[in-house]
């Protein structure tokens, strides 16, 4: 019996962690490079609260600047990116915004 419990309490604890996971990632918006290029300039850091619009970052193709702005409203958990950065494909997650 006491196998049993230890057996069913070890699978609520990782369904409980699946869940988080999940709702995590719900929970966030992931914002991508739209064109393939350069990191011109980061304009976000890690823990700003940024509204939706606001500019993240300016990426640089064939010297034409491509702003990349917030689709939300929220707060930055991670930046993927640098300044000066080259060769970024198009489609990479560049900044991470956690739901507010």
């Amino acid at each position: 019996m006491h196998a049993q419990l230890s057996a069913m309490l070890a699978a609520f604890s990782n369904l409980q962690q699946t869940i988080s996971t999940g709702l995590d990632k719900i929970m966030q918006t992931n914002v991508l490079t739209d064109t393939p290029g350069n990191i011109w300039k980061v304009m976000a850091s890690v823990g700003d609260i940024v509204e939706a619009g606001q500019t993240l970052f300016i990426m640089e193709l064939m010297k034409t600047e491509v702003p990349h702005t917030s689709p939300v409203a929220g707060k930055v958990s991670a930046i993927n990116i640098s300044e000066g950065q080259e060769g970024v494909d198009a489609g990479a997650v560049a900044v991470v915004i956690e739901h507010q």
